[in-house]
């Protein structure tokens, strides 16, 4: 159920290239485990339902309202210390296309997803289907 957990998400390749920016320090330095020679790093995010009206993405916005639907998403991030990481990400999910667009701070990467929760773990993970 939405908010009603927080979810463990892995990620890789999308935060290395976030290390170099202001995203990563905002972040802090999450824990971390081995998977083969890979070293991955835990997130641990919560989403929330927010009607499609209240979506800041102009990209996302905008596609809420010319579809005129939509399932709209507020992601907040925690870093290792359970601190929420100051910007929250947004979705808009299309459960009849299984597409879904997630922005966080700037323009919308969209992905084909199961869920919202198959989006977000896609988003975190860089593994994002076009």
């Amino acid at each position: 159920m939405p908010g009603e957990e927080l979810r463990r998400a892995e990620e890789s390749d999308r935060w290395e290239w976030l290390a170099d920016g202001a995203a990563w320090a905002l972040a802090g330095d999450p824990p971390t485990h081995q998977e083969g020679n890979r070293t991955m790093t835990d997130y641990t995010y919560r989403y929330d339902s927010i009607d499609a009206d209240d979506l800041h993405a102009s990209d996302l916005h905008a596609e809420a309202e010319a579809a005129g639907y939509g399932d709209a998403y507020s992601i907040t991030l925690y870093d290792a210390d359970g601190d929420a990481v100051a910007e929250r990400a947004e979705a808009l999910y299309f459960s009849d296309s299984g597409r879904c667009g997630i922005a966080w701070g700037g323009v919308a990467d969209w992905t084909d997803a199961d869920d919202i929760e198959d989006a977000i773990a896609r988003w975190l993970n860089d593994e994002m289907v076009n």
